[in-house]
């Protein structure tokens, strides 16, 4: 494959995976403010990204998990998630989240306005931020 394509396909698998919303990536760098590496501990390289994703009454992200840390800060609307071990949680405007990470879940907006969550990912160098179950 040629390097667009690669890169065209590496941008899909490390977007996070929504099947009916709006998003918008706000940032995503391997590097500081000032330019240097950011890096975990034991030296990896990490990729830091976030995004703010809209949801429209009755729309749902689909089920999901993600392999790394993510974060998230809702901005408006009412957002359920639920759980592959059974659990819900509703969150609304204001409510900030660290996500549960290795757990399969779905959100779905189950208010009458908009959804809008701004979402942060710890994640690294190859390792995609959503994985669809």
């Amino acid at each position: 494959m040629n390097r667009l394509v690669l890169a065209g396909l590496s941008a899909f698998l490390m977007a996070p995976v929504v099947e009916a919303a709006e998003v918008k990536k706000l940032i995503e760098s391997n590097k500081d403010i000032l330019g240097n590496p950011v890096t975990y501990p034991g030296g990896h390289q990490a990729t830091i990204s976030g995004y703010d994703i809209t949801l429209k009454p009755g729309e749902c992200t689909g089920w999901h998990n993600h392999p790394v840390p993510t974060f998230g800060y809702m901005l408006s609307g009412i957002l359920t998630v639920s759980y592959a071990n059974g659990e819900k949680r509703v969150l609304k405007a204001g409510s900030t989240i660290i996500e549960a990470q290795h757990m399969k879940h779905e959100g779905c907006n189950t208010g009458d306005d908009d959804i809008r969550v701004i979402v942060f990912y710890a994640g690294a160098d190859g390792v995609p931020v959503t994985v669809r179950d």
